[in-house]
């Protein structure tokens, strides 16, 4: 979950495995320190998500694609994090692959944005939000009390989006 971001944005690699369909354009996303990055072939598409901890709850959200939108960002072992904190130890999450996030979850769909439950800890310790697509840790989780964000089902960087809203209709969706 990316609350800085403007939209959803999913690895241009993910959207092949997943043979999606779209729309080819060319788009520019501003990134952290104001960097601009073009993509020639970008896809606006649509993907499915869902809760993995309660797969009752889908959604169909609009994606733009191109690669790594989370840069090299890989979500930690939340099993192995989790005893450090006892005020999250019931959160359940399943374990990731040691890979970068692939998918970013912005704010063109906010009800998915919305807090269902928080966790706060004391003052040097993460804390818990409920989104309904999971649950997400913020905070200082590694050695140190380093500010580090974990993901459980979803993941927070706040890194970019700026597209042109222009490109960004309905209309110009073809799946």
């Amino acid at each position: 979950m990316d609350s800085g971001a403007d939209k959803n944005s999913l690895d241009v690699s993910c959207a092949r495995d997943l043979m999606l369909e779209g729309i080819k354009i060319p788009f520019a996303i501003n990134g952290v320190g104001g960097m601009i990055k073009s993509y020639q072939e970008g896809l606006i598409s649509n993907i499915m998500v869902r809760n993995i901890t309660d797969p009752n709850f889908t959604r169909e959200i609009k994606v733009q694609c191109f690669p790594n939108p989370a840069g090299k960002i890989t979500p930690p072992s939340w099993s192995s994090l989790k005893p450090n904190f006892k005020h999250l130890m019931d959160i359940e999450a399943p374990e990731f692959l040691d890979e970068p996030v692939s998918l970013i979850i912005g704010n063109e769909d906010p009800s998915l944005q919305v807090s269902l439950e928080e966790r706060e800890g004391s003052i040097n310790e993460p804390f818990a939000r409920q989104y309904r697509l999971g649950w997400c840790v913020f905070g200082p989780i590694g050695p140190g009390n380093q500010q580090q964000i974990t993901a459980l089902s979803s993941v927070k960087d706040n890194y970019f989006v700026d597209l042109d809203e222009a490109d960004w209709t309905n209309d110009n969706i073809k799946s």
